[in-house]
């Protein structure tokens, strides 16, 4: 039971209904810094920031009711670094006794991913508003598909919409341009492109056509190397398309 307990690389505790340290594993005396002996029999509070000691309490009596899930409460450790955690309790059994588990995880690595997601979010915000394009994030799995304020105004829309998914943005896609352009996506998707790029048509919100250029990429693919999630731009290129058709009318006439 020790081995297993001590391969675990989450803190874990074992209480008694007080509160009280009873057992704990390897991972809380190597990080914490403290020895076996100063923490036995000691209460849990000790090993979270003295002023939030009344948040942590709250929250573990919460968690016992059912009315909370999580504490997100750090741990400190005996030199007063504090370590960044989520932690669930839940009443169990140990040694034929009642008593309390706990199990804190370090969230550094998930806060480090996220803060460096919302700052390539935040610098790809501002090279789109230089470029003037909309941005689109799509959720493989889920379907859903964050979209910013730029992409709906480009058709027409005041507001962003919510609950967004890969199938609404198909619907607005020019029944002409819909089979190539999910051609495209898919083979991107399943690997055969560096990237995914489509001009075609889509209808805005007065039922009219503009003509978008579309260019994505896969950026997170889960342990199996299936494609999670896809990050790309929309921009208008109407002006554009207006200018070839016009000078392929000229080159027609002149032909004729």
């Amino acid at each position: 039971f020790n081995t297993l307990f001590n391969t675990i690389d989450d803190f874990l505790f074992i209480l008694d209904l007080e509160g009280k340290m009873i057992f704990f594993n390897s991972v809380v005396t190597k990080r914490l810094g403290y020895n076996k002996k100063e923490l036995f029999q000691q209460h849990v509070l000790m090993v979270h920031p003295p002023k939030r000691h009344a948040e942590a309490n709250c929250k573990i009596e919460g968690m016992l009711k059912g009315t909370e899930e999580v504490c997100r409460v750090p741990l400190i450790t005996k030199k007063g670094r504090e370590i960044p955690v989520e932690t669930i309790v839940k009443r169990g059994s140990w040694g034929g006794k009642d008593v309390l588990i706990e199990i804190s995880r370090d969230t550094r690595e998930r806060i480090k991913y996220e803060r460096e997601i919302k700052e390539n979010t935040e610098r790809l915000e501002m090279a789109l508003l230089a470029s003037d394009a909309g941005l689109w994030d799509w959720n493989v799995s889920t379907k859903e598909i964050i979209l910013n304020k730029k992409w709906f105004s480009l058709r027409g829309y005041d507001a962003i919409k919510a609950n967004y998914d890969i199938d609404a943005w198909v619907e607005l896609i020019h029944p002409e341009d819909k089979d190539a352009t999910l051609k495209m996506l898919n083979d991107h998707i399943a690997g055969k492109t560096p990237f995914f790029q489509a001009e075609y048509r889509s209808s805005t919100k007065s039922g009219k056509y503009i003509w978008i250029l579309d260019t994505g990429k896969v950026m997170e693919h889960d342990q199996a190397g299936n494609p999670l999630r896809v990050i790309g731009t929309n921009i208008d290129i109407s002006s554009k398309k207006e200018n070839e058709i016009i000078l392929q009318q000229n080159f027609l006439q002149q032909e004729l």
